[in-house]
């Protein structure tokens, strides 16, 4: 199961933002800010995030409100559903584009740590293995 922590995406996060114009978010499946270009955004509640989350479908904003501000709003789905949230606040013509290709850095991160985690397991096991048919007495 995929699983977003700061550890995994604030690196991918912090990859990126040389190379991008406009403030980025990555939010857990709370629609909670774990990752940003702003680390004071880091822990709040993105409005944006958890409708994405709730509908499953990309929320695009127009126009700048109270709330919200515009941009693009992607969400990660994992094998059983929403996991999270990339959000890219500017113009929606320009940020779209960006927060797909952010939505797929930050999949493969994820995926790649998922990979590692399995892999280590299956070491431990089989080193678990080893000990216990090398240590076995008749």
């Amino acid at each position: 199961m995929l699983t977003i922590t700061a550890e995994i995406v604030q690196p991918v996060v912090d990859a990126l933002a040389p190379d991008l114009p406009y403030p980025i978010n990555v939010m857990d499946e709370t629609g909670r800010i774990v990752a940003s270009t702003d680390p004071t955004r880091v822990g709040q509640l993105h409005p944006g995030a958890r409708v994405a989350l709730g509908s499953r479908e990309p929320v695009i904003v127009e126009t700048d409100g109270p709330d919200q501000r515009r941009g693009a709003n992607l969400p990660i789905i994992g094998e059983d559903g929403p996991i999270g949230v990339v959000g890219i606040t500017g113009p929606p013509l320009d940020v779209v584009p960006m927060a797909r290709l952010v939505l797929r850095t930050v999949t493969m991160a994820l995926e790649q740590r998922a990979r590692q985690r399995e892999l280590s397991e299956r070491q431990v096991r089989r080193e678990s293995l080893v000990a216990r048919l090398t240590t076995h007495q008749d």
